[in-house]
This record gives C-alpha cells, structure tokens and sequence, in this order.
C-alpha cells in the first residue's frame, strides 16, 4: 500500500512538474514576444502568440501591445498556404488538373502565343516554385501594381514576363507562378479572386480572410496580399493540418491533403531563395516550406512565413499548430522570431500526453 502511494504521489509531481515546466515555457514564449515589441517600437505596436492541437484544442493564446482578438495584419508571403487551400478546392472538384498545362485555363497562355515552355507551366508548378520564372517580391513588379486587375497583370505575364528555367527543373521563390493560378481561379469561378476565396473558403469555415492586406487593389495578389486575424488563420492552418477536413468541414480529400506535404523541389537547382530558406535547406511543398523532415524524408514540420512577420508553422512530429502574428520587418524580427518559436516548442513537449 505504501508502495502504491508513492507511485501515485510520484506520478502526481510528475505531472505537476511537466505542467508547470509548459507553463514555464508559454510564459517564456509571451515574455520573449512582449521583449520584441519593446526592442522595436518603432516597427512594431504589437505581437501575439497562439498553439493549438489538431483538434483545435488552444493550449496557448495570448496577445500584447495594441493587439486583441479582433486585431488584423497584412499576410505578406504568409498568404501563399491560405491560397493554396482554396486553390485545391477547384482539385477537389475537378475543375483544376495540378498537372495540366496553363493553356488549357488561358488563353493568353496558348502554345501559338507564348511558346511551349510557358504554356506548359502546371499549376502544381506555380504553387511549388518551380514554374520556370525568376524570383521576385512583388516590389517593381506588375504582380505589385495596384491599379491593375489580376487579369491585366497575367495578360502582361504572359506576354512580357520571360522563363528564366525550364519549368520543373529549378526552385525559385517567386509570386508569378501564383499569380497565373489566382486568375484561373476566377476565370474557372467567373468571380474576382477575393469573391471566389469568400465562396470557397470563408464562407465554409467561418473566417474572414482578405484581400487587401497591401492595400486595396483588383490585381489579387495570392502569393502575398492576405490579412486576417490571428484565429481565422488559424482555422484555415488547422484545415490544413488536418488533410482538407476541419471541425466537420471538408474543403478537400485526405488524398488531396496529404500530396500538399509533398516536397517538389527535392534534387533541384536552387537560386532567389530567402537567405535564412537558403542556408536552412528548406524546401518547398504545395504552398509552403519544409523546414524540416524525418529520417525517410517526409516534412516533419512546414511553415508559411512573410515578410512583415507573421509566421505560420504545422509540426507533425509534435502534432501541433503555431502562430506568431505581428506586422513589421522579418528579417529585422527574425531572431526574435525564433527565439519565440523555439520557447514554443519546448512548451508543447513538455505538456502532459494527454494535452
């Protein structure tokens, strides 16, 4: 009996101590978040942090500065996985073939036109960094031109905008790719891109997510103009995390889901990359980076990051989702970034099994 009581006891400190020992760790998480906003208040008026299973059990929320619940910031580059996901609702219901030629959904992109190569293009490609174009940002750009509309901006792609590759055969960080694909999707829904996103995403998941995080234009920018909340990016990160299907709603198949984890750019030439994905070896899936992989390869932990700042990130191996929102400059932030990223995950793995 006396032996049993001290396994009990001794489970009980255990337990208490993993779960002080997270609560140690969120706590060091928000302090080293509340830190960034004090280190740069020049950049910054706000951060936040949020964790949650891929059940959508929050473990961790928490907000500073000027931000709240209801408090939203410009995407950037974070928008690149929250348009993949309403990209592949056209997979899910055959309009789109990833594998079939850009030809077939425009015509400005007829073989006669633009030549083999670039009718060529996939939309697989486009949204893998892999479609042939140099790496650019938007800025200078006519992916960044405001007052155009995505069609006028694709049309000039088409035309003016040379391969610099083979498509397929080098990765390239570059928004032209996801700019072809955001206006198929409004030539295939004959809705403006931010309209088709409310239909095929917003509408079913409850969220509000925008198009105007770079300011109010037609010329949707896919890879870069997103702005939400730090909760409905969230819905759309655990939808994404749970293959398609999240909280009773199916964007998408499970077989969809898990070919977005696939990683294209394995064995290809690498060039235009970020400087941290480039001495990091990241590379890139469906919409996304792999930051890391197991032991055969597979993505252990993906991510969308952008370059005000605001990260997204899915670790399967930890089976959790995170977020750190803030609008500013990334690389100035990046070490802060980190530093909040890594108090997270050592918060998460030091949680009971049954949190």
């Amino acid at each position: 009996m006396k032996r049993s009581t001290l396994i009990v006891l001794g489970l009980l400190t255990l337990t208490q101590a993993a779960c002080a020992g997270a609560q140690r760790g969120f706590d060091e998480a928000d302090r080293l978040a509340q830190k960034m906003v004090r280190r740069h208040p020049l950049l910054v008026d706000g951060a936040a942090v949020y964790v949650a299973r891929f059940d959508g059990t929050v473990l961790h929320e928490s907000y500073f500065g000027k931000y709240d619940e209801s408090t939203k910031v410009p995407l950037a580059s974070a928008s690149k996985l929250v348009s993949a996901v309403a990209v592949m609702t056209l997979v899910e219901s055959d309009q789109i073939d990833p594998h079939a030629p850009v030809s077939e959904y425009l015509d400005t992109f007829a073989e006669s036109k633009v030549g083999k190569a670039k009718a060529g293009i996939t939309v697989d490609q486009m949204y893998s960094m892999t479609s042939g174009f140099e790496g650019e940002t938007g800025a200078g750009t006519v992916v960044g031109r405001k007052r155009l509309t995505l069609e006028q901006a694709v049309n000039h792609i088409a035309c003016c905008v040379d391969l610099v590759a083979k498509p397929g055969t080098e990765f390239r960080y570059s928004g032209y790719g996801m700019h072809i694909a955001g206006r198929i999707c409004e030539v295939l829904s004959g809705k403006p891109f931010d309209a088709f996103y409310n239909e095929a995403v917003n509408d079913k998941l409850g969220t509000d997510i925008t198009w105007d995080g770079l300011g109010d234009t037609q010329n949707f920018r896919p890879s870069g103009g997103g702005a939400a909340t730090m909760r409905d990016y969230a819905r759309v990160l655990l939808t994404v995390a749970n293959k398609g299907t999240f909280d009773g709603v199916m964007l998408y198949s499970e077989k969809l889901g898990e070919s977005m984890f696939i990683e294209r750019t394995k064995g290809l030439t690498r060039d235009d990359l970020p400087p941290d994905a480039a001495e990091g070896g990241a590379g890139y899936a469906f919409g996304m980076w792999v930051e890391e992989r197991d032991e055969l390869g597979n993505p252990t932990v993906v991510s969308s990051p952008g370059a005000f700042g605001f990260t997204p990130w899915i670790d399967f191996e930890d089976g959790y989702v995170g977020i750190i929102m803030v609008k500013g400059v990334r690389q100035r932030l990046l070490t802060d970034l980190n530093a909040i990223r890594d108090a997270v995950d050592e918060a998460v793995r030091t949680l009971p099994e049954s949190e």
